[in-house]
């Protein structure tokens, strides 16, 4: 058996991902708890940020979606969004299917990559959002990845109240 090249490197990203008009922050394949967090640390960071979802289970949307109401967070699923533009008074886009996420980290100003506030995870690939030039944010945990992350200049957040420092500076 011989293995050559990534996934990530090598998928096709056609299509139109999730168009904000604002700046915005990606949260790349976040695991249950890493979404409060980084909300938080987003409305530390600046006022006027969007914030775009990306759940590692799609599963999580139901739940995630009554959070955001519970919290009364503007917010909307991507497959709503008439040609995925994001509406100025939407603070929140749920990326509600499978292949939208590189198309979508065009002119982020950040991209948290998910799992790496989980010790038992060690983040997510970050290849996606270093392919589209966005500043990498992590947890603590990068292990699954070290050298990506090390290579892609990660900020690293070494804990929940350094997000929001780690995103005011990406």
């Amino acid at each position: 058996v011989s293995c050559s090249g990534d996934l990530k490197a090598d998928a096709f990203h056609g299509g139109r991902g999730v168009v904000w008009a604002r700046p915005f922050v990606v949260g790349a394949c976040t695991h249950s708890g890493e979404e409060a967090l980084l909300l938080a640390a987003v409305a530390n960071a600046s006022s006027d940020q969007g914030l775009l979802l990306a759940p590692r289970e799609l599963s999580r949307i139901p739940a995630l979606t009554r959070w955001l109401q519970a919290k009364c967070v503007s917010h909307a699923l991507a497959s709503g969004l008439k040609d995925g533009r994001v509406p100025r008074h939407i603070s929140v886009v749920l990326l509600d299917s499978y292949g939208l996420l590189a198309s979508s980290l065009e002119g982020a100003t950040a991209a948290f990559i998910g799992g790496t506030f989980k010790a038992r995870v060690g983040g997510h690939s970050p290849f996606e959002a270093w392919r589209a030039g966005a500043p990498i944010v992590t947890g603590p945990h990068i292990w699954a990845h070290e050298s990506a992350f090390t290579q892609a200049q990660a900020r690293v957040a070494p804990d929940e109240r350094g997000l929001s420092d780690a995103l005011q500076f990406a």
